[in-house]
């Protein structure tokens, strides 16, 4: 696998990669990005999705889902737009891939893991905000870029009214609608807790 995540199970950072080899591509027409996205997209793909079509990360814990950290849908459903014209071998692949992953995320149910163990019967459904959002995220663009799967937006119809829990009502415009993460404040804010 790709060295700059040797030891680490954060992938999220080589699917945001992808988007912007993609962008790069579109804007500059150099063919070497193309390539680079490809490259990438297939190291994840050969290294980090099993059969059922779960996206994972390991490490000396364990084994992580990761199939909803950072939609990692988008990338994988837009390389397959990008190629299909031009490598029907990669384009089938890569909708191989979201096809898998668009039904491991919807069979995953009502677990909704970041960054968390690959789930066993036996333990609770693991709940984290910003994989409810990305679940219903990823489900909902595949139907709008590859395939219009009814079951699918039922399913992200019912995580989004799931997910209203978390959103603020509140007449602080700079929080108003947005949700309640933990982590925000520590990564992404101002250590005023979460904002637009």
């Amino acid at each position: 696998p790709a060295y700059n995540i040797f030891k680490s199970r954060r992938i999220q950072e080589q699917f945001f990669g992808i988007s912007l080899f993609i962008d790069a591509y579109k804007y500059f027409k150099e063919r070497k990005f193309l390539d680079y996205a490809v490259a990438t997209t297939d190291c994840l793909i050969d290294n980090y999705q099993n059969k059922h079509g779960c996206i994972f990360a390991f490490d000396s814990n364990g084994v992580h889902d990761y199939s909803t950290v950072c939609s990692a849908m988008i990338p994988i459903v837009d390389m397959a737009k990008l190629v299909k014209e031009i490598d029907d071998v990669k384009y089938r692949k890569y909708l191989r891939a979201s096809k898998n992953l668009a039904e491991y995320i919807l069979n995953r149910g009502f677990g909704f893991s970041t960054e968390g163990e690959i789930e066993d019967e036996l333990l609770d459904k693991e709940i984290e905000e910003g994989s409810v959002s990305c679940t219903a995220l990823s489900l909902l663009y595949y139907c709008s870029n590859i395939e219009r799967k009814e079951k699918y937006i039922t399913f992200a119809k019912t995580i989004l009214d799931f997910h209203d829990s978390w959103v603020m009502q509140t007449p602080l415009c700079n929080v108003n609608g947005s949700t309640l993460r933990w982590w925000e404040t520590l990564f992404e804010g101002d250590k005023d807790g979460p904002s637009i």
